[in-house]
Order: structure tokens, then C-alpha cells, then sequence
């Protein structure tokens, strides 16, 4: 049963990566063919769509796979369920909506997500694609939850902080799946 579980968890995770990849492409071609603000706009709000949908499902094939385990705290299962909990009016315990702050939760992400295979990787935060991150998820912040009209302007720095963002989470992604491939090699061995 956990590992019907897991493969429904694996597949959606490949099917929200297809489908996120391929606004991704399109949103890149079209700011391609005609460069303005609203290309800009929408290429970041479709970038980090696939950033934090990629992270989710991440945590969605640690909680399937990991659930149950003595491999996760209660503290990052009730995380991986996007949950907290508070006494209600009866004193009674009470499940809640607990979202978490983007960055953190892409570390978080990662880290549950290695446990899954019993690798050991930790994201390099001292880079400055990361320090580009946090700027970039300011900027996305931004043109989502505008202010004022100048707001809304992406600036050629703006650009930069967002290539490099995005290249680090590539980097990223890539090493925590040699590492989790490494580790599985490993584990087959031993078998």
C-alpha cells in the first residue's frame, strides 16, 4: 500500500514538472518574441509557480514514502501536511492550515526529500544565486501584491537577480538528485 502510495506521489510529481516546464517554456518564448513588462511580469509569476509546485511535490513524495517511519519528527510531518494544530473554543486539539515562508520551505523541501533516500545533501545558501533568491521572491512579491505602478516595473537588475536565482535552484534540484541517486546506488548494493 505505501508503495502504491509512494508511485502516485513520484507520478504526480513528474506530471506537475511537465505541465509547470512547459508554461515555463512557453512564458520564456513569448517574453522571446516580444520583450516588455508584461512578458517580465509573467515569465517571474510563471517561474515561481514551478519553483514552489516542484517544492510541494517534493514534500508530497516525502510524506508518501517517509509516513509512519521513525525518519521523520512529528514536528516535520505536521510541516509536510501544511498543518498546525490549536485548541479550539472546547479545548479540544484542532487541525489548521500552517503555510510557511517561501524560502525556508524550498530548504525544508530539500532537506525531508534526501531523507527519502537516505542521502546527505544540503543546499549551498552561501552563494549568491540564493542571495539572488531571496531577491527575486522580493521582486515576485512585488509585481504580485503591487503598491504602485513602478512597482510593477522589472528593471534590468531586477533580471539579473532572477537568472540567477533561477540557476541556482537548478543547480540546486540537480545536486540533491545526484546525491539521492548516489545514495540509492548505494543502498541497491547492499541489498
Amino acid at each position: 500500500m505505501a508503495d502504491m502510495i509512494r508511485m502516485e506521489a513520484v507520478y504526480e510529481l513528474k506530471r506537475v514538472f511537465t505541465v509547470l516546464n512547459e508554461d515555463l517554456d512557453a512564458a520564456l518564448m513569448a517574453g522571446r518574441e516580444e520583450p516588455n513588462q508584461f512578458a517580465h511580469r509573467t515569465l517571474i509569476r510563471t517561474y515561481f509557480a514551478f519553483v514552489e509546485g516542484i517544492a510541494y511535490q517534493l514534500r508530497q513524495v516525502t510524506r508518501a514514502s517517509l509516513e509512519g517511519t521513525d525518519k521523520l519528527t512529528q514536528g516535520e510531518m505536521a510541516l509536510l501536511r501544511e498543518e498546525r494544530f490549536q485548541l479550539n473554543a472546547r479545548g479540544e486539539p484542532e487541525a489548521k492550515d500552517n503555510y510557511q515562508s517561501m524560502l525556508p520551505n524550498l530548504l525544508f523541501s530539500v532537506r525531508c526529500y534526501v531523507k527519502n533516500h537516505g542521502a546527505t545533501y544540503v543546499p549551498d545558501t552561501s552563494k549568491s544565486g540564493w542571495w539572488s533568491m531571496k531577491q527575486a521572491v522580493a521582486i515576485r512579491d512585488r509585481i504580485t501584491h503591487p503598491k504602485s505602478a513602478m512597482g510593477l516595473e522589472i528593471s534590468d537588475e531586477d533580471a539579473n537577480h532572477f537568472v540567477l536565482a533561477a540557476g541556482w535552484w537548478k543547480e540546486t534540484l540537480m545536486e540533491m538528485f545526484k546525491a539521492c541517486g548516489e545514495a540509492d546506488v548505494v543502498f541497491k548494493s547492499q541489498q
